[in-house]
This record gives C-alpha cells, structure tokens and sequence, in this order.
C-alpha cells in the first residue's frame, strides 16, 4: 500500500511492504507519486511467489528434508555427519507433518532437542556437558 505526503513543495510516495524494505520516491506532482506507486505496486505484485495450499497439504517436512539432502548436503564436506543428522531429524514426529501444518509453535527447536537427548545414554550427555566448559 502506497502512503503519499507533502515535504518541502514536493510529493513523496512511500511503499511499505512486510518483509521488504520500503521504497520511496519524491515528485513534484502528486499525480507523478501515484502513478509510480501504482506501477510499483504492480510489478511488486506481478513478482510475488504464489504458493498453492494443496501443494502444502500433499507434501510433507520429510518431503523437504529428503530434498534438501539431495541438493544441498551432498555438496558439503560434512556430508556424512549431516546425513546422520538428517536421519535423526526423519525420525520425529514432525517429519510426517505436512508442510501447511508447520507453524512456529511446531517448530519449538527446545522440545526437539529435549526428545533427542532422551534417546541418547546419560554418560554421553554427561561426558559432553562436562567437555563443554
């Protein structure tokens, strides 16, 4: 949404989008202000992503896992380590969820770690700790 104000004789046209920074532009007409903010807006909006929400119901984190391992990690040197990883990753529960149903409260990484450390033995959460200072 453009936003148009009056400073020092000329017309100033603001776009404000989330997640971008704003762009802002000074006239001397506002007639001048609205037409680029239009034709901003219409580029901006021509250019969005569009993401299909049946798409997001058919695949799974799992589904994205698996392709981030494909295409990313096999570049890596730490490629094995990442894999095992990865594995460990593929076995919560969250694996199986679909990509729609992802939110942040989900994603809470403490309750991820915490179900991780219960499947490893204590003297290998001890040792580690103990290393760590």
């Amino acid at each position: 949404m453009a936003a148009f104000r009056k400073r020092n004789n000329k017309w100033q046209a603001q776009i404000r989008i989330k997640g971008q920074a704003p762009r802002t532009k000074s006239f001397i007409t506002k007639r001048d202000a609205e037409s680029w903010a239009r034709k901003v807006e219409a580029e901006l909006e021509a250019s969005a992503v569009r993401i299909d929400p049946r798409a997001l119901e058919r695949s799974t984190v799992c589904d994205l896992l698996e392709r981030y391992r494909k295409e990313v990690t096999v570049a890596k040197r730490g490629a094995a380590s990442e894999n095992t990883r990865l594995d460990g990753f593929l076995r919560q529960a969250l694996a199986n969820k679909p990509r729609s149903r992802v939110t942040p409260q989900v994603l809470d990484l403490s309750r991820f770690d915490a179900a991780c450390l219960m499947n490893i033995p204590a003297f290998v959460r001890n040792k580690s700790h103990r290393s760590a200072f």
